[in-house]
Formats: C-alpha cells, structure tokens, sequence
C-alpha cells in the first residue's frame, strides 16, 4: 500500500482562506442582525441601555439574535426583547 500524497502547501492555504472567509461572512451577518434588532427598538422610540446595547452587539449567536429580532417587532421594552 502506498504512503497518501501529501496535500501541497497552496491547496491547504487556499482551503484554509475560504474557511476564513466563510467565517468572517458569517460574523458579519450576525452583526447585521445585531444591529437590525437595535434599529427596530430605536425606530419603535424604545430604549437601550449601554449594558443592553452591548450584549445585543457582543451576541455570536445568529439564531439567539434573530429570535430578539423578531420579539423587537412587538416588545414593549429591551427587558422583553431579551428574555429567555
């Protein structure tokens, strides 16, 4: 049995600069929507305080945020929006 081909070094960059890539496009949708919920409260004339604010831009996780997107719709404060 031969030994496997070992992978050249340009095809391991390039496959780790498309991860990369897919990772930072990910990031930054899950910002779009971070900001999408603080744009829905804003345009709704319902405040965000600093910790709160802080905590909707700092969340990684997509699908958290676009439960809170959707709850910005219709809560009556961020308290609301955010809870579990």
């Amino acid at each position: 049995m031969e030994d496997p081909q070992p992978t050249p070094p340009d095809v391991t960059l390039a496959a780790q600069r498309v991860e990369q890539a897919a990772e930072a496009e990910e990031k930054q949708k899950t910002r779009q929507v971070a900001e999408s919920v603080l744009a829905v409260l804003q345009s709704r004339g319902i405040p965000v305080d600093e910790e709160s604010k802080k905590k909707i831009l700092e969340t990684e996780k997509r699908e958290t945020l676009e439960g809170w997107l959707v709850r910005s719709a219709t809560a009556k404060s961020v308290k609301e929006v955010m809870e579990e």
